[in-house]
Protein backbone atom coordinates (compact mmCIF):
# COMPACT_ATOMS: atom_id res chain seq x y z
CA UNK A 1 0.00 0.00 0.00
CA UNK A 2 2.97 2.75 0.53
CA UNK A 3 4.77 1.35 -2.20
CA UNK A 4 1.40 2.51 -4.33
CA UNK A 5 0.64 5.53 -2.69
CA UNK A 6 4.46 6.69 -3.47
CA UNK A 7 3.59 5.89 -6.97
CA UNK A 8 1.15 7.42 -7.42
CA UNK A 9 2.66 10.56 -5.56
CA UNK A 10 5.49 10.46 -7.96
CA UNK A 11 3.03 10.40 -10.83
CA UNK A 12 1.36 13.58 -9.86
CA UNK A 13 4.83 15.08 -9.05
CA UNK A 14 6.25 14.25 -12.36
CA UNK A 15 3.35 14.99 -15.05
CA UNK A 16 1.46 17.19 -12.57
CA UNK A 17 -2.88 17.22 -12.66
CA UNK A 18 -3.21 18.60 -16.54
CA UNK A 19 -2.37 14.83 -16.89
CA UNK A 20 -4.66 13.44 -14.91
CA UNK A 21 -7.79 15.78 -16.08
CA UNK A 22 -7.27 15.34 -19.55
CA UNK A 23 -7.30 11.56 -18.33
CA UNK A 24 -10.73 11.96 -16.89
CA UNK A 25 -11.91 14.12 -19.53
CA UNK A 26 -11.31 11.49 -22.45
CA UNK A 27 -12.86 9.22 -19.98
CA UNK A 28 -15.95 11.10 -19.45
CA UNK A 29 -16.48 11.88 -23.49
CA UNK A 30 -16.05 7.77 -23.96
CA UNK A 31 -19.15 7.38 -21.52
CA UNK A 32 -20.92 9.92 -23.35
CA UNK A 33 -20.51 8.15 -26.70
CA UNK A 34 -21.75 5.09 -24.97
CA UNK A 35 -24.93 6.64 -24.58
CA UNK A 36 -28.26 5.42 -26.63
CA UNK A 37 -29.00 8.13 -29.43
CA UNK A 38 -32.82 9.54 -28.82
CA UNK A 39 -35.34 7.53 -30.45
CA UNK A 40 -37.33 8.08 -34.13
CA UNK A 41 -40.36 8.40 -32.34
CA UNK A 42 -39.01 11.00 -29.73
CA UNK A 43 -38.10 12.89 -32.57
CA UNK A 44 -41.64 12.52 -34.35
CA UNK A 45 -43.24 13.94 -31.11
CA UNK A 46 -40.77 16.95 -30.69
CA UNK A 47 -41.56 17.42 -34.48
CA UNK A 48 -44.99 17.28 -34.15
CA UNK A 49 -45.10 19.71 -31.10
CA UNK A 50 -42.97 22.01 -33.04
CA UNK A 51 -45.37 22.12 -35.69
CA UNK A 52 -48.56 22.36 -33.55
CA UNK A 53 -46.80 25.48 -31.95
CA UNK A 54 -46.18 27.14 -35.23
CA UNK A 55 -50.00 26.82 -35.96
CA UNK A 56 -50.91 28.11 -32.92
CA UNK A 57 -48.40 30.59 -33.32
CA UNK A 58 -49.95 31.46 -36.75
CA UNK A 59 -53.47 31.44 -35.81
CA UNK A 60 -53.32 33.81 -32.70
CA UNK A 61 -50.45 36.35 -34.93
CA UNK A 62 -53.88 36.10 -37.63
CA UNK A 63 -56.78 36.31 -35.35
CA UNK A 64 -54.59 39.86 -33.40
CA UNK A 65 -54.51 41.21 -37.33
CA UNK A 66 -58.48 40.17 -37.72
CA UNK A 67 -59.36 42.20 -34.41
CA UNK A 68 -57.39 45.20 -35.53
CA UNK A 69 -59.32 45.21 -38.83
CA UNK A 70 -62.39 44.87 -36.40
CA UNK A 71 -61.29 47.63 -34.07
CA UNK A 72 -61.07 50.00 -37.08
CA UNK A 73 -64.53 49.50 -38.46
CA UNK A 74 -65.90 50.04 -35.34
CA UNK A 75 -64.37 53.29 -34.96
CA UNK A 76 -64.95 54.61 -38.53
CA UNK A 77 -69.00 53.43 -38.63
CA UNK A 78 -69.78 54.31 -35.19
CA UNK A 79 -70.24 57.54 -33.32
CA UNK A 80 -68.46 58.45 -30.43
CA UNK A 81 -70.89 58.07 -28.27
CA UNK A 82 -71.39 53.80 -29.20
CA UNK A 83 -67.50 53.37 -29.28
CA UNK A 84 -67.19 52.01 -25.69
CA UNK A 85 -68.89 49.06 -27.27
CA UNK A 86 -66.39 48.00 -29.33
CA UNK A 87 -64.55 45.58 -27.28
CA UNK A 88 -68.06 43.85 -26.95
CA UNK A 89 -68.16 43.81 -30.32
CA UNK A 90 -64.62 42.43 -31.61
CA UNK A 91 -65.57 39.12 -31.55
CA UNK A 92 -69.02 39.61 -33.10
CA UNK A 93 -69.47 37.86 -36.84
CA UNK A 94 -67.68 39.35 -39.31
CA UNK A 95 -68.31 39.38 -42.95
CA UNK A 96 -65.62 40.26 -46.19
CA UNK A 97 -67.66 40.78 -48.97
CA UNK A 98 -67.92 41.41 -52.42
CA UNK A 99 -70.71 41.87 -54.73
CA UNK A 100 -70.82 42.97 -58.04
CA UNK A 101 -73.95 44.18 -60.82
CA UNK A 102 -74.41 42.32 -63.46
CA UNK A 103 -76.89 43.23 -65.95
CA UNK A 104 -80.25 44.79 -64.44
CA UNK A 105 -81.40 42.00 -62.32
CA UNK A 106 -78.00 40.28 -61.45
CA UNK A 107 -75.23 40.22 -59.81
CA UNK A 108 -72.54 37.82 -58.27
CA UNK A 109 -70.19 37.99 -55.37
CA UNK A 110 -68.06 36.67 -52.70
CA UNK A 111 -68.32 35.80 -48.73
CA UNK A 112 -65.68 35.63 -46.04
CA UNK A 113 -67.12 34.76 -42.62
CA UNK A 114 -65.30 34.64 -39.49
CA UNK A 115 -67.43 33.36 -36.90
CA UNK A 116 -65.90 33.30 -33.40
CA UNK A 117 -68.64 30.66 -31.26
CA UNK A 118 -70.27 32.84 -28.32
CA UNK A 119 -72.98 30.30 -28.10
CA UNK A 120 -71.17 28.14 -24.66
CA UNK A 121 -71.17 24.74 -26.15
CA UNK A 122 -69.60 23.23 -29.37
CA UNK A 123 -70.75 23.40 -32.61
CA UNK A 124 -70.29 21.03 -35.16
CA UNK A 125 -71.94 23.15 -38.16
CA UNK A 126 -73.19 26.16 -39.06
CA UNK A 127 -76.15 27.58 -40.99
CA UNK A 128 -77.03 30.32 -43.27
CA UNK A 129 -80.24 31.81 -44.45
CA UNK A 130 -80.63 32.27 -48.32
CA UNK A 131 -84.06 35.02 -48.58
CA UNK A 132 -83.81 34.95 -51.86
CA UNK A 133 -84.98 31.59 -51.52
CA UNK A 134 -87.35 31.82 -49.30
CA UNK A 135 -91.46 31.64 -49.04
CA UNK A 136 -91.64 35.18 -48.23
CA UNK A 137 -89.87 36.05 -52.07
CA UNK A 138 -92.02 33.51 -53.89
CA UNK A 139 -91.45 30.53 -55.47
CA UNK A 140 -92.34 32.09 -59.02
CA UNK A 141 -90.81 35.19 -58.39
CA UNK A 142 -87.94 34.85 -60.54
CA UNK A 143 -85.67 35.67 -57.45
CA UNK A 144 -83.05 33.14 -56.56
CA UNK A 145 -79.60 33.34 -54.57
CA UNK A 146 -76.97 30.10 -55.82
CA UNK A 147 -74.38 29.55 -53.62
CA UNK A 148 -71.11 27.22 -54.85
CA UNK A 149 -67.28 26.69 -53.79
CA UNK A 150 -67.85 26.57 -50.22
CA UNK A 151 -64.80 26.03 -47.80
CA UNK A 152 -64.00 26.19 -44.42
CA UNK A 153 -60.43 26.82 -43.49
CA UNK A 154 -59.46 26.93 -46.68
CA UNK A 155 -60.60 23.20 -47.02
CA UNK A 156 -63.54 21.99 -49.32
CA UNK A 157 -67.34 20.81 -48.08
CA UNK A 158 -70.12 19.33 -48.28
CA UNK A 159 -73.12 21.95 -48.18
CA UNK A 160 -76.71 20.95 -47.91
CA UNK A 161 -79.56 23.46 -49.01
CA UNK A 162 -83.42 22.81 -47.92
CA UNK A 163 -85.20 26.22 -49.40
CA UNK A 164 -84.01 29.24 -47.78
CA UNK A 165 -81.69 27.04 -45.24
CA UNK A 166 -77.87 26.45 -45.95
CA UNK A 167 -76.00 24.13 -43.53
CA UNK A 168 -72.02 23.91 -43.86
CA UNK A 169 -70.62 21.38 -41.76
CA UNK A 170 -67.33 21.82 -39.79
CA UNK A 171 -64.48 19.50 -40.17
CA UNK A 172 -64.27 19.06 -36.19
CA UNK A 173 -66.33 20.77 -33.56
CA UNK A 174 -65.50 24.24 -32.97
CA UNK A 175 -65.41 25.11 -29.15
CA UNK A 176 -66.30 27.80 -27.27
CA UNK A 177 -63.85 30.75 -28.10
CA UNK A 178 -62.57 29.06 -31.30
CA UNK A 179 -62.93 30.74 -34.58
CA UNK A 180 -63.98 29.30 -37.67
CA UNK A 181 -63.53 30.89 -41.42
CA UNK A 182 -66.16 29.81 -43.88
CA UNK A 183 -65.82 30.90 -47.43
CA UNK A 184 -67.91 30.84 -50.90
CA UNK A 185 -69.13 32.40 -54.44
CA UNK A 186 -72.84 32.98 -54.84
CA UNK A 187 -74.76 34.29 -57.41
CA UNK A 188 -78.37 36.18 -56.85
CA UNK A 189 -81.29 37.50 -59.34
CA UNK A 190 -83.38 40.18 -58.36
CA UNK A 191 -87.89 40.14 -58.57
CA UNK A 192 -88.26 42.30 -61.66
CA UNK A 193 -91.19 44.39 -60.74
CA UNK A 194 -93.49 46.45 -63.37
CA UNK A 195 -92.95 49.64 -63.33
CA UNK A 196 -95.37 52.07 -61.56
CA UNK A 197 -95.65 49.07 -58.65
CA UNK A 198 -95.35 51.05 -56.41
CA UNK A 199 -97.76 53.30 -57.70
CA UNK A 200 -100.76 54.77 -55.02
CA UNK A 201 -103.53 53.63 -57.11
CA UNK A 202 -102.26 50.76 -58.77
CA UNK A 203 -101.84 49.61 -54.87
CA UNK A 204 -105.17 50.14 -53.66
CA UNK A 205 -106.33 48.20 -56.82
CA UNK A 206 -104.41 45.27 -56.18
CA UNK A 207 -105.54 45.04 -52.81
CA UNK A 208 -109.29 45.08 -52.87
CA UNK A 209 -108.51 42.26 -55.61
CA UNK A 210 -106.91 40.54 -53.25
CA UNK A 211 -109.95 41.33 -51.03
CA UNK A 212 -112.26 39.96 -52.87
CA UNK A 213 -110.46 37.10 -54.98
CA UNK A 214 -107.97 36.22 -52.59
CA UNK A 215 -104.24 35.92 -52.91
CA UNK A 216 -100.69 36.70 -50.55
CA UNK A 217 -100.05 40.53 -50.24
CA UNK A 218 -96.77 39.44 -49.41
CA UNK A 219 -95.48 37.86 -52.27
CA UNK A 220 -92.24 39.32 -53.35
CA UNK A 221 -90.87 40.64 -50.14
CA UNK A 222 -92.31 43.74 -50.12
CA UNK A 223 -90.04 44.82 -53.04
CA UNK A 224 -86.78 45.05 -50.83
CA UNK A 225 -85.28 42.82 -53.14
CA UNK A 226 -86.07 43.94 -56.33
CA UNK A 227 -85.85 46.04 -59.13
CA UNK A 228 -88.60 48.53 -60.77
CA UNK A 229 -88.35 52.38 -61.83
CA UNK A 230 -84.64 52.16 -62.35
CA UNK A 231 -84.00 51.25 -58.79
CA UNK A 232 -82.40 48.43 -57.28
CA UNK A 233 -83.24 47.48 -53.96
CA UNK A 234 -80.96 44.77 -52.26
CA UNK A 235 -81.94 43.96 -48.50
CA UNK A 236 -80.41 40.35 -47.55
CA UNK A 237 -79.15 39.83 -51.09
CA UNK A 238 -76.59 37.55 -49.56
CA UNK A 239 -76.21 34.74 -47.31
CA UNK A 240 -76.50 35.09 -44.17
CA UNK A 241 -75.16 33.37 -40.71
CA UNK A 242 -78.54 32.55 -38.72
CA UNK A 243 -78.79 33.16 -35.18
CA UNK A 244 -78.11 30.47 -32.34
CA UNK A 245 -80.79 31.32 -29.56
CA UNK A 246 -81.79 29.08 -26.34
CA UNK A 247 -79.06 26.32 -27.40
CA UNK A 248 -80.29 25.84 -31.03
CA UNK A 249 -80.33 27.44 -34.42
CA UNK A 250 -82.93 29.81 -35.15
CA UNK A 251 -83.74 28.32 -38.49
CA UNK A 252 -87.50 29.31 -38.73
CA UNK A 253 -88.67 31.87 -41.49
CA UNK A 254 -90.62 34.62 -40.23
CA UNK A 255 -94.68 35.21 -40.78
CA UNK A 256 -96.64 37.27 -42.55
CA UNK A 257 -97.12 39.29 -39.10
CA UNK A 258 -93.41 39.56 -38.22
CA UNK A 259 -89.85 40.43 -39.90
CA UNK A 260 -88.77 37.32 -42.48
CA UNK A 261 -85.47 37.23 -40.18
CA UNK A 262 -83.58 38.33 -36.86
CA UNK A 263 -79.99 38.02 -37.12
CA UNK A 264 -77.06 38.73 -34.59
CA UNK A 265 -75.19 42.27 -34.26
CA UNK A 266 -71.98 41.84 -36.57
CA UNK A 267 -69.24 43.96 -38.62
CA UNK A 268 -68.92 44.15 -42.10
CA UNK A 269 -66.50 45.06 -45.07
CA UNK A 270 -68.09 45.55 -48.32
CA UNK A 271 -66.70 46.09 -51.90
CA UNK A 272 -69.34 46.87 -54.68
CA UNK A 273 -68.84 46.72 -57.87
CA UNK A 274 -71.22 48.62 -60.56
CA UNK A 275 -71.85 51.17 -63.24
CA UNK A 276 -70.07 54.41 -63.03
CA UNK A 277 -73.05 56.32 -63.26
CA UNK A 278 -75.09 54.58 -59.90
CA UNK A 279 -75.42 56.39 -57.57
CA UNK A 280 -75.26 54.49 -54.12
CA UNK A 281 -76.84 54.09 -50.76
CA UNK A 282 -75.84 51.39 -48.17
CA UNK A 283 -76.14 50.49 -44.55
CA UNK A 284 -72.53 51.98 -43.26
CA UNK A 285 -70.21 54.29 -44.45
CA UNK A 286 -67.76 54.73 -47.53
CA UNK A 287 -64.46 54.18 -47.11
CA UNK A 288 -63.03 54.40 -50.59
CA UNK A 289 -63.78 54.78 -54.02
CA UNK A 290 -62.07 54.29 -57.34
CA UNK A 291 -62.69 53.94 -61.17
CA UNK A 292 -61.24 50.91 -63.05
CA UNK A 293 -61.80 49.49 -66.19
CA UNK A 294 -64.70 51.35 -66.79
CA UNK A 295 -66.28 49.73 -63.67
CA UNK A 296 -67.33 52.10 -60.49
CA UNK A 297 -65.84 50.56 -56.99
CA UNK A 298 -66.25 51.34 -53.80
CA UNK A 299 -65.72 50.39 -50.22
CA UNK A 300 -67.67 50.30 -47.42
CA UNK A 301 -67.57 49.12 -43.34
CA UNK A 302 -70.41 49.06 -40.52
CA UNK A 303 -69.48 48.21 -37.57
CA UNK A 304 -72.80 46.48 -34.97
CA UNK A 305 -75.55 46.01 -37.55
CA UNK A 306 -77.61 42.88 -38.47
CA UNK A 307 -78.08 43.49 -41.82
CA UNK A 308 -76.30 45.17 -44.81
CA UNK A 309 -78.64 46.84 -46.92
CA UNK A 310 -77.88 48.48 -50.42
CA UNK A 311 -80.07 50.64 -52.52
CA UNK A 312 -78.80 52.09 -56.21
CA UNK A 313 -79.82 53.61 -59.28
CA UNK A 314 -78.45 55.97 -62.13
CA UNK A 315 -81.58 58.29 -61.04
CA UNK A 316 -80.73 58.97 -57.34
CA UNK A 317 -80.67 62.53 -56.32
CA UNK A 318 -79.49 63.12 -53.27
CA UNK A 319 -79.49 65.75 -50.02
CA UNK A 320 -77.91 65.85 -46.92
CA UNK A 321 -77.47 67.46 -43.57
CA UNK A 322 -75.80 66.54 -40.19
CA UNK A 323 -77.49 66.37 -36.76
CA UNK A 324 -75.72 65.63 -33.97
CA UNK A 325 -72.96 64.83 -35.71
CA UNK A 326 -74.53 61.96 -37.97
CA UNK A 327 -74.84 62.87 -42.09
CA UNK A 328 -78.60 62.17 -42.59
CA UNK A 329 -79.17 61.87 -46.30
CA UNK A 330 -82.00 61.81 -48.79
CA UNK A 331 -82.41 59.52 -52.05
CA UNK A 332 -85.03 60.13 -54.64
CA UNK A 333 -85.69 60.46 -58.05
CA UNK A 334 -85.39 63.40 -59.72
CA UNK A 335 -88.97 64.31 -60.31
CA UNK A 336 -89.56 63.77 -56.86
CA UNK A 337 -87.15 65.76 -55.38
CA UNK A 338 -89.99 67.72 -53.69
CA UNK A 339 -91.03 65.69 -51.72
CA UNK A 340 -87.20 64.24 -51.17
CA UNK A 341 -86.53 67.77 -49.42
CA UNK A 342 -89.27 66.95 -47.38
CA UNK A 343 -88.60 64.04 -45.94
CA UNK A 344 -84.73 64.89 -45.49
CA UNK A 345 -86.34 67.58 -43.01
CA UNK A 346 -88.72 64.92 -41.06
CA UNK A 347 -86.33 62.51 -41.08
CA UNK A 348 -83.68 64.38 -39.44
CA UNK A 349 -86.28 66.12 -37.23
CA UNK A 350 -87.39 62.64 -35.62
CA UNK A 351 -83.60 61.70 -35.45
CA UNK A 352 -82.89 64.85 -33.18
CA UNK A 353 -86.23 64.16 -31.31
CA UNK A 354 -85.19 60.73 -30.25
CA UNK A 355 -81.74 61.21 -29.69
CA UNK A 356 -82.76 63.01 -27.32
CA UNK A 357 -85.34 60.86 -25.64
CA UNK A 358 -83.87 57.32 -26.37
CA UNK A 359 -80.02 58.46 -26.09
CA UNK A 360 -77.75 58.91 -29.15
CA UNK A 361 -78.27 57.11 -32.47
CA UNK A 362 -75.58 54.53 -32.51
CA UNK A 363 -74.00 55.20 -36.36
CA UNK A 364 -72.05 57.97 -37.99
CA UNK A 365 -74.99 58.18 -40.94
CA UNK A 366 -78.26 57.79 -41.83
CA UNK A 367 -80.14 57.45 -45.14
CA UNK A 368 -83.08 57.35 -46.73
CA UNK A 369 -83.96 56.06 -50.06
CA UNK A 370 -86.90 55.90 -51.86
CA UNK A 371 -87.92 52.08 -53.46
CA UNK A 372 -90.31 50.56 -55.05
CA UNK A 373 -92.23 48.99 -52.04
CA UNK A 374 -95.19 46.81 -52.97
CA UNK A 375 -97.39 44.58 -50.75
CA UNK A 376 -98.64 47.89 -48.22
CA UNK A 377 -95.49 48.51 -47.07
CA UNK A 378 -94.81 52.32 -46.53
CA UNK A 379 -91.39 51.71 -45.43
CA UNK A 380 -88.88 49.10 -44.59
CA UNK A 381 -86.13 49.36 -41.99
CA UNK A 382 -82.41 48.46 -41.97
CA UNK A 383 -79.77 49.41 -39.96
CA UNK A 384 -78.69 52.71 -40.90
CA UNK A 385 -80.81 53.21 -43.88
CA UNK A 386 -84.46 53.08 -44.46
CA UNK A 387 -86.75 52.20 -47.79
CA UNK A 388 -89.87 54.57 -48.46
CA UNK A 389 -92.24 53.93 -50.85
CA UNK A 390 -92.38 55.72 -54.13
CA UNK A 391 -96.15 56.05 -53.69
CA UNK A 392 -95.52 58.79 -50.95
CA UNK A 393 -93.10 60.51 -53.47
CA UNK A 394 -96.19 60.68 -56.76
CA UNK A 395 -96.66 59.31 -59.43
CA UNK A 396 -93.67 59.13 -62.14
CA UNK A 397 -94.38 59.78 -65.66
CA UNK A 398 -98.31 59.23 -65.50
CA UNK A 399 -97.82 55.45 -64.12
CA UNK A 400 -100.82 55.11 -62.97
CA UNK A 401 -102.77 55.54 -65.51
CA UNK A 402 -104.95 58.57 -64.50
CA UNK A 403 -105.10 61.80 -65.78
CA UNK A 404 -102.71 64.22 -64.52
CA UNK A 405 -105.08 65.87 -62.36
CA UNK A 406 -105.91 63.45 -60.28
CA UNK A 407 -102.65 62.59 -60.31
CA UNK A 408 -101.98 66.08 -58.56
CA UNK A 409 -104.86 66.17 -56.01
CA UNK A 410 -103.18 63.27 -54.89
CA UNK A 411 -99.84 64.50 -54.46
CA UNK A 412 -100.43 67.84 -52.68
CA UNK A 413 -103.55 65.80 -50.35
CA UNK A 414 -102.44 67.24 -46.49
CA UNK A 415 -103.22 63.65 -45.54
CA UNK A 416 -100.56 62.25 -47.66
CA UNK A 417 -97.97 64.42 -46.16
CA UNK A 418 -99.07 63.79 -43.11
CA UNK A 419 -98.98 59.88 -43.34
CA UNK A 420 -95.58 60.22 -45.33
CA UNK A 421 -94.16 62.26 -41.94
CA UNK A 422 -95.40 59.49 -39.73
CA UNK A 423 -93.99 56.72 -41.96
CA UNK A 424 -90.60 58.70 -41.62
CA UNK A 425 -90.39 59.01 -37.66
CA UNK A 426 -91.87 54.91 -37.75
CA UNK A 427 -88.71 54.04 -40.06
CA UNK A 428 -86.47 55.91 -37.75
CA UNK A 429 -87.79 54.75 -34.60
CA UNK A 430 -86.98 51.45 -35.80
CA UNK A 431 -83.08 51.98 -35.53
CA UNK A 432 -83.87 52.03 -31.59
CA UNK A 433 -86.76 49.37 -32.01
CA UNK A 434 -85.33 46.94 -32.72
CA UNK A 435 -81.42 47.47 -34.13
CA UNK A 436 -79.86 48.74 -31.29
CA UNK A 437 -81.72 47.08 -28.85
CA UNK A 438 -82.24 43.87 -29.63
CA UNK A 439 -85.59 42.61 -29.24
CA UNK A 440 -86.71 39.41 -31.93
CA UNK A 441 -88.95 41.33 -34.43
CA UNK A 442 -89.46 38.17 -35.88
CA UNK A 443 -90.91 36.18 -33.13
CA UNK A 444 -92.34 39.00 -31.08
CA UNK A 445 -93.00 42.09 -33.65
CA UNK A 446 -95.28 43.60 -31.10
CA UNK A 447 -92.59 44.76 -29.41
CA UNK A 448 -90.51 46.97 -31.62
CA UNK A 449 -93.55 47.94 -33.86
CA UNK A 450 -95.65 49.41 -30.61
CA UNK A 451 -92.42 51.43 -30.04
CA UNK A 452 -92.02 52.93 -33.39
CA UNK A 453 -95.72 53.42 -33.76
CA UNK A 454 -96.03 55.43 -29.97
CA UNK A 455 -92.25 56.71 -31.09
CA UNK A 456 -93.99 58.50 -34.16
Amino acid sequence: MMGTTRRQSRVVKRFGLPLLLAVALVMGCSEDRTKPAPSKAGATIEGSQQHANAEAAKRAAERARHEAAVRDILRTSLNASARRHVNGLVNAPHYDLTVETVGKLGYRGTERLTYTNRTGKPLSELYFFLYPNSDHVGANSGAELVVSDVTVDGKNVHIQRVGATLRVPLAQPLRPGEQTVVAMKFDGRLVRQADGSSDMWKLALEQLMQMFLGGDQHQSGYGIYSYGDGITSMGLWYPVVSSFRDGEWDLAQGGTMGDVSYFDASNYRVQVTASPGDAIATTGVERSRTLENGRLHIEYVAGGVREFCVQLSPKYRSMSEVVDGVKVTSWFLPEHEKTGRRVLKQGAQALRFFNQRFGPYPYTELDLAEAPLVGGAGGVEFPGLVTLASMFYGSSAGASGLPKMFEEVMDQNPMMHDTLEFVVAHEVAHQWWNAVVGSDSKQHPFVDEALANHAA
